[in-house]
Order: C-alpha cells, then sequence, then structure tokens
C-alpha cells in the first residue's frame, strides 16, 4: 500500500468510524505511532483512543485483565501462599473477550471497538 494510499484509507476510517476530523498531520502522526509501538494512545478533535496491534492485543488484555482480578476480586491475597491454587489467567480473559468483546475491557467511553487494517481502535 502506497503512503499516499495509506494515509487517504486511515484518513477515511478516522472519519466515518471515530466521528472525528483529523487533518493531514494528525494522520501522519498516527501512522509514525503505529510504526514505532504495538499499543498507543492518540488524541484527535478532543477525543483520545487507545490503538492496539491484533498481534499483542491478546497478551495485553490477558495481563491487565489478570491485574483487575487481583485487584478487585483476589483483594490482596498473597497466592505465593496459597500454591495449590492455579488460575489459569490466558482462560481467564478469553472467557471474558469472548464474553464482552475487547471494546468493553480496552474502550473506557462506551466499551465499542473499530478495527482497520489489523488494529483495534477503543476510544477512552
Amino acid at each position: 500500500m502506497s503512503e499516499y494510499t495509506q494515509i487517504k484509507d486511515l484518513w477515511e476510517f478516522t472519519r466515518d468510524n471515530l466521528d472525528v476530523d483529523p487533518d493531514k498531520g494528525d494522520i501522519r502522526d498516527l501512522i509514525d505511532l503505529m510504526s514505532e509501538e504495538n499499543d498507543l494512545y492518540w488524541e484527535c478533535d478532543g477525543q483520545e483512543y487507545r490503538i492496539i496491534h491484533m498481534d499483542e492485543i491478546d497478551d495485553i488484555a490477558e495481563e491487565e485483565i489478570k491485574e483487575i482480578v487481583q485487584d478487585c476480586y483476589l483483594n490482596g491475597v498473597d497466592m505465593d501462599k496459597l500454591w495449590w491454587i492455579e488460575i489459569d489467567w490466558k482462560q481467564t480473559a478469553d472467557n471474558c473477550i469472548s464474553a464482552d468483546g475487547y471494546g468493553h475491557h480496552f474502550s473506557s467511553y462506551d466499551g465499542s471497538e473499530e478495527e482497520w487494517d489489523n488494529w483495534y481502535f477503543f476510544r477512552i
């Protein structure tokens, strides 16, 4: 995909799906961020988005869901003392994502998710 096509496609996607009106510089900045990171934050038109590449999203979700479960449900229980209990964190994350999708976890704004070219966009 040529740079022009990529800029045009991403600009159209953000306008049509994210309801923002980025200028050419905003899109170039976003493309630069996407070439450097797989989990990033982007602000445009007073809105903030978390953008995660599909190759990383499951690992990120697993780690964050693990932290939430430990903080909210295990209430500081020292799992080292309960060595005989084993939690399958990958399956736990898969259960959460299967039930509610990625947006429920990553989009604190409205729980939605938008996908473009192997990237997930979440308004936060």
